[in-house]
């Protein structure tokens, strides 16, 4: 019998995952630590693992070491350890992401976040978007979609480039719709560092991960919302 949603963080010292993965989740927490303190962040997590490298390897590593816990899963959430939210917003996001259904989705970010792609801001007044871009920050997708993209996890450290493919395979593949949800916005706490931070620190070029991927798989950067979904009084409109 399948569960309800899965939701994946992999979390260093400061991550902020307790502030949505309280009392109250209608989901489960598989928390991947790449910190030095032994243990740490286990007693916040249904499943845990520990281990160096990228989020996207260590989501690989882990699907990898624990095939029959990802497979008791329809709904798998991966939000960097920096997204603020709460439990009720989390949860609802996964309502939401059922209810359409999506194939590949993300919240919309607040207008407080720190943001690289400024379609991802929360669009006043819009319930929902269906585009063809989602950021691999905090991605949210059907069981199936993350199988299927799972063969792109390792394809480069940075991740850059990463998100253009993912809609590229979802659409090729017939898989389902992409969208971003305005209706649960969540807040990125951590500004984007090209030129230092994590990038410097792991001798990491993005924008040649960028490039590469766009090249060797003939990709677009163009983003388009195709549809909106506004709520009023109850009806969900779209335009």
């Amino acid at each position: 019998m399948k569960k309800k949603g899965l939701a994946i963080c992999c979390a260093g010292d400061q991550s902020l995952h307790e502030r949505w993965s309280g009392p109250g989740r209608a989901f489960d927490l598989f928390v991947i630590y790449f910190g030095d303190a032994e243990g740490k962040w286990r007693g916040s997590a249904d499943y845990y693992m520990q281990g160096k490298g990228v989020k996207l390897h260590l989501i690989h590593d882990a699907m990898e070491a624990y095939p029959d816990i990802f497979s008791k899963y329809d709904t798998i959430f991966c939000p960097d350890d920096d997204i603020d939210t709460d439990t009720r917003t989390v949860n609802q996001i996964f309502r939401c992401f059922n209810a359409y259904p999506l194939a590949l989705a993300q919240p919309a970010l607040t207008r407080r976040s720190h943001i690289a792609h400024p379609m991802l801001r929360q669009k006043r007044f819009s319930f929902l978007r269906y585009t063809n871009f989602v950021e691999v920050m905090v991605p949210i997708m059907t069981k199936e979609v993350f199988y299927h993209l799972s063969s792109s996890f390792k394809l480069n450290k940075t991740a850059w480039g990463i998100d253009y493919l993912w809609a590229s395979m979802v659409q090729e593949a017939g898989l389902g719709n992409i969208a971003i949800l305005d209706a649960y916005p969540v807040t990125h706490t951590r500004p984007v560092n090209v030129h230092g931070g994590y990038y410097k620190t792991l001798n990491l070029d993005p924008w040649a991960d960028l490039s590469r991927l766009m090249e060797e798989f003939g990709l677009s950067t163009e983003q388009r919302v195709y549809k909106n979904v506004y709520k009023f009084l109850g009806w969900h409109i779209m335009v």
